[in-house]
């Protein structure tokens, strides 16, 4: 219910939005929620004190979050914190000034943040500082200004713009880069007020954004690269607007998000698609500004900010871009351990937002095979099958195969179909073992007696009480009957 400042993608594939809103998706969270594929869920009780301006994941894969807040989850932590999964803590003292913007993880771990701030934990550290383990250090005699991007080249070395005139007392204007001893410009820098994002391309080449008309000397409207020598500009860039977001695609393209509503002379409408030689649209673009991107492992672009729609869709602050419009799996079906006689439940769940491309239809199968409902659906001599296949709606994205009286045969992978007029995915497989902790109980009432025996009587010469599973109900099948007699009471 309010606008999105910072993304950041979990090892798993979730999704964390930080900024300044209450709800997300109807559900309280404060200043920062995570997104499942499915739903949003809140991180503990969130930030209260002001927005969640950055975020970064630590190797661990702990979450950092930084801002203007003064609390995370109840505890003090000035501007910034740290989420192990379950609670937030304070890094230390946080920092004093007014914001922590930017959040960069070194090749060590090593967490770096950039803002206004002027001390860490009782350190003096000018906008920009390093956490080492658990204490903070400043670099060099830092900035003169605010920090408000960072970003890691190839080899290690940290990259800052922002809004300053020099960094480790040396001219550098708006961007610097810190070898790990000592902070250098990168060419004569920036004409202009400031960097607000930065982005590193596969090739190692560095595109900095932001409000600035000239990159280098050479005329560059909000948006240049850096090759490591010179500085060059993206097509004509843009004017009216500024550049707030970058990343960058797998293809490699580059994908830019701001206020801008050309690029290169094209109606872009706040976001639009650099592919080295031009600038394209993604769609209609935005209602409103763009201040963030991320990619998902499926490769889709999320987008973030204040636009409340995107490519004329209604979206509250976030949107999903995809290139394919298949549908993708949001909730992967879990592997289980049953026993024999129980129900077997395996949920599932597609990703929204694909209603566009008509209805998604899915399919449970067993060992690639395709089930039904009803008894022997998943096998023959198995339980009852219920919510094989079906359609989504766009309010109800979620489907669960369940399975009364699940069998021994019923055992396998089990994996469900997502397709719509686009294409289709198959989820992961979920194995599936079924234990017969007392097969010789026939009749399932907890003890082996007078009706196991007459049931494996009339079931002689089948394979309906094979119970050594040699295909035949015979006279092996009765020895171990009876040398069960009276157990599994």
């Amino acid at each position: 219910d309010g606008g999105v400042r910072a993304l950041a993608v979990l090892p798993n594939g979730d999704l964390v939005a930080g900024g300044s809103f209450t709800t997300a998706g109807g559900v309280t969270a404060n200043n920062i929620a995570r997104w499942d594929g499915s739903s949003w869920a809140p991180l503990g009780p969130g930030m209260s004190g002001g927005w969640v301006y950055a975020l970064a994941v630590l190797p661990n894969g702990d979450l950092a979050a930084s801002g203007h807040f003064t609390t995370a989850g109840g505890v003090t932590a000035n501007y910034i914190a740290r989420w192990d999964g379950s609670s937030w803590a304070p890094l230390g003292s946080g920092m004093s000034g007014s914001f922590v913007l930017a959040l960069a993880v070194l090749p060590n771990g090593d967490l770096v943040a950039g803002g206004d701030f002027t001390i860490a934990a009782g350190v003096a550290a000018n906008r920009v500082a390093r956490r080492e383990g658990s204490s903070w250090a400043p670099l060099g005699s830092g900035m003169d200004g605010t920090v408000q991007a960072l970003a890691v080249l190839p080899n290690g070395d940290l990259v800052a713009g922002g809004n300053f005139s020099t960094a480790g007392g040396a001219f550098a204007r708006a961007l610097a880069r810190w070898d790990g001893t000592s902070w250098t410009p990168l060419g004569s820098g920036i004409g202009g007020f400031w960097v607000f994002a930065l982005a590193v391309l596969p090739n190692g080449d560095l595109v900095a954004g932001g409000s600035f008309t000239t990159a280098g000397g050479v005329t560059a409207n909000n948006i240049a690269r850096w090759d490591g020598s010179s500085w060059a500009p993206l097509g004509s860039g843009w004017s009216g607007g500024f550049t707030y977001a970058l990343t960058v695609l797998p293809n490699g393209d580059l994908v830019a998000g701001g206020s801008f509503t050309t690029a290169g002379g094209v109606t872009v409408n706040r976001i639009a698609r650099w592919d080295g030689s031009s600038w394209a649209p993604l769609d209609s673009g935005m209602s409103g500004s763009v201040f963030a991107l991320a990619v998902l492992p499926n490769d889709e672009l999320v987008a973030c900010g204040d636009f409340t729609s995107a490519g004329g869709v209604p979206s509250g602050y976030w949107s999903r871009w995809s290139e394919t419009g298949i549908p993708w799996v949001a909730q992967e079906p879990a592997a289980q351990s049953i026993d024999a006689g129980a129900t077997l439940t395996l949920p599932a769940a597609c990703a929204s937002g694909y209603d566009f491309d008509g209805a998604v239809t899915f399919q449970w199968q067993r060992n690639g095979v395709s089930i039904a409902n009803g008894a022997g659906g998943a096998s023959k001599r198995g339980g009852e099958v219920a919510g094989a296949s079906g359609v989504l709606t766009t309010t109800n994205l979620a489907t669960t195969l369940a399975i009364t009286a699940a069998q021994p045969s019923d055992a396998g992978d089990y994996t469900v179909v997502f397709t719509n007029s686009c294409g289709a995915v198959t989820s992961v497989a979920a194995a599936v073992a079924i234990a017969t902790p007392c097969p010789a109980d026939l009749n399932a009432d907890g003890t082996v007696g007078a009706q196991d025996l007459a049931a494996l009587l009339s079931a002689w010469g089948t394979s309906a009480g094979d119970l050594n599973a040699d295909g035949t109900t015979d006279k092996q099948d009765l020895a171990a009957m009876l040398g069960a007699w009276g157990a599994c009471g």
